[in-house]
């Protein structure tokens, strides 16, 4: 859904967009480098900021979190904060990105916040995201999407990770989820491949920036899941992209369809605030 800004609409003078994002100090950085030129060329109307949920990437790139971001803000005057977080879940991030909108929104009464949701929010999204990411699916083997997962105990954030590996495993045949941490982690990818016979496996980062837990979790000689997928398939690879002329592994953020959701999301967002 495209918005069409002109002189007619009814654009305040002072609104502002956030991106609001974990943060990476890896070579992750060019996603959101990416995100920011397709960012800048779609919503040229807006202030654009960047507020950063990790401590220790603020501590590392002196950056501001979502409430000194919002702070900012507030003191410099604008009306409208359109908030789009660049996460997959609504798991614990987003959780206290709500905390913090709500409470900010309390406390300051000329500023008024819209909070977007996370690229995979209800069945639609994922089905939305799988239909992007599987076009990306090699037609040769099997397809081993690899998500972060979760060690929260607290909440229903596991089953995020259950209900997308069900989804994979039911409309797939030649894909399947594995977790880094918690479950389903390799259950299912060992059970497919104790029943199947594949001559060849691609990895398929499903986070929004593919750098360290690729390297160490999937491509590193003591990666568990590399050395339990290679007992039964030889030939192994990991999506890439290359992107400024450099080759990363392709996380969700460097995926132009992803991005387009994400975008799309935030239109909808400033939608609605109109």
């Amino acid at each position: 859904m495209a918005i069409i800004l002109s002189e007619a609409s009814h654009v305040y003078s002072k609104d502002a967009i956030v991106f609001a994002t974990f943060g990476t100090r890896s070579r992750g950085s060019a996603t959101y480098n990416y995100i920011r030129k397709m960012a800048n060329n779609q919503f040229t109307n807006y202030t654009i900021k960047w507020a950063y949920t990790s401590k220790k990437i603020r501590e590392y790139k002196k950056e501001q979190s979502f409430g000194q971001t919002l702070q900012t803000l507030e003191a410099e005057g604008y009306h409208r904060v359109f908030v789009q977080p660049l996460f997959i879940f609504p798991a614990y991030e987003y959780l206290l990105l709500l905390e913090d909108a709500k409470k900010f929104s309390k406390k300051f009464s000329s500023m008024k916040i819209y909070l977007s949701t996370p690229l995979i929010h209800d069945d639609l999204d994922m089905k939305a995201v799988l239909d992007v990411v599987s076009k990306f699916f090699s037609s040769e083997g099997l397809n081993i999407i690899v998500a972060h997962g979760t060690k929260e105990k607290l909440g229903n954030f596991k089953d995020i990770y259950l209900n997308l590996a069900n989804y994979i495993d039911n409309n797939y045949d030649n894909a399947v989820l594995v977790t880094i941490d918690g479950q389903p982690g390799m259950d299912i990818l060992t059970k497919r491949l104790s029943h199947k016979t594949y001559n060849k496996a691609l990895f398929i980062p499903f986070m929004f920036t593919a750098g360290n837990h690729i390297e160490e979790d999937i491509n590193s000689n003591s990666s568990v899941i590399k050395s339990t997928v290679k007992k039964y398939i030889k030939n192994l690879s990991i999506l890439n992209i290359t992107y400024n002329d450099s080759t990363y592994y392709m996380g969700l953020g460097l995926n132009r369809g992803i991005v387009d959701i994400f975008i799309k999301k935030l239109k909808k967002t400033i939608e609605s605030g109109n």
